[in-house]
């Protein structure tokens, strides 16, 4: 058995020990094989800090939900819960990519980006009420049309091996989800909920730009691309990418960003909605109990309310007679 100290004295090791190409799961087929040495720590981990780091994701997201479920969130609709599942879906598959360094767990590490980025659209611009009425035949054909799209460029990249397009649909949406709220500013007028919203907004933004910042400083610093056009650590890498986890930043960091851009949604919701809403930690931004309609009360005023309509109707009839 392996103790904390000794995991974490091979995690430093394997930022230096010059990386293998086959190991328990087969030889390097991915795109890409970081910076991180490959099986030094675990003979069936890959890369374990990046798997490990890519479980924060999933616990992130998780942890959200759990808020969200606890301060009566995702018992308004459907996609809360969807949107929090598909970030958490996000660090399970980035965590298989980077556990065997093969090309299918590739897909499920990047696949499930663009499907969370997709099911955050759709949120946002249900929520605006510039862009549509809220009807259930403008959500059907926003939800079918932003499918397409996001379908297109998912077969494209597994099947066809288009990657470009894949990469490009994912700029797309990332670009808009962080340049249409500040575009339009509808998203922050929304009253006693404008604090709210900025506040997760804000927070989002901050923490997936630094991890991105992460991303970047390692690809630049550390990897060089082999004549087939995969991506490998350079020998000449840069010396701080032998001591800094950089990858291992940008889970944790995109993680939490993912998170709280939920909870800026669920702000956006609340607003449209009529809803009031506080923030709570960890990107939940939640609704007050007073807002959560009973279900089982309305239910009873509806019947109640079809009796006394249906005897009035009666007693009509008869005065007619």
């Amino acid at each position: 058995s392996y103790s904390f100290c000794t995991l974490l004295g091979r995690g430093v090791m394997s930022m230096t020990k010059p990386p293998e190409d086959c190991g328990f799961w087969g030889c390097v087929d991915s795109s890409v094989d970081w910076c991180e040495a490959n099986y030094v720590v675990l003979s069936f981990v890959a890369e374990f800090l990046n798997t490990a780091s890519s479980l924060l994701i999933t616990i992130s997201a998780l942890v959200g939900w759990h808020l969200s479920r606890k301060h009566h969130v995702t018992a308004r609709g459907f996609e809360f819960t969807l949107a929090y599942l598909t970030v958490s879906f996000v660090g399970l598959g980035s965590a298989a990519f980077h556990a065997t360094l093969r090309e299918v767990p590739q897909y499920l590490d990047e696949v499930p980006m663009l499907m969370a980025s997709a099911v955050f659209i759709y949120i946002m611009l249900k929520s605006d009420p510039r862009v549509g009425d809220g009807s259930p035949t403008f959500d059907w054909w926003l939800g079918t049309t932003i499918a397409v799209f996001c379908g297109a460029a998912i077969i494209s990249y597994v099947f066809l091996k288009v990657y470009v397009l894949f990469f490009l649909a994912y700029f797309v949406a990332v670009s808009f989800l962080v340049l249409y709220p500040v575009a339009t500013t509808s998203c922050f007028r929304q009253g006693e909920n404008s604090a709210s919203a900025k506040k997760h907004f804000k927070t989002a933004f901050v923490f997936y730009n630094l991890g991105f910042a992460m991303w970047l400083w390692e690809h630049f610093r550390c990897l060089e691309e082999d004549d087939h056009g995969h991506f490998k650590p350079s020998p000449n890498r840069g010396w701080e990418t032998k001591i800094v986890p950089f990858h291992a930043l940008w889970h944790l960091f995109a993680g939490l960003g993912s998170t709280y851009y939920v909870g800026f949604l669920v702000c956006m919701s609340a607003s449209q909605e009529g809803l009031s809403s506080s923030t709570k930690p960890f990107g939940a931004c939640c609704f007050h109990p007073s807002d959560i309609p009973d279900m089982h009360a309305t239910l009873n005023h509806v019947e109640i309310t079809s009796s006394l309509d249906e005897f009035d109707d009666d007693q009509e009839e008869c005065e007619a007679v």
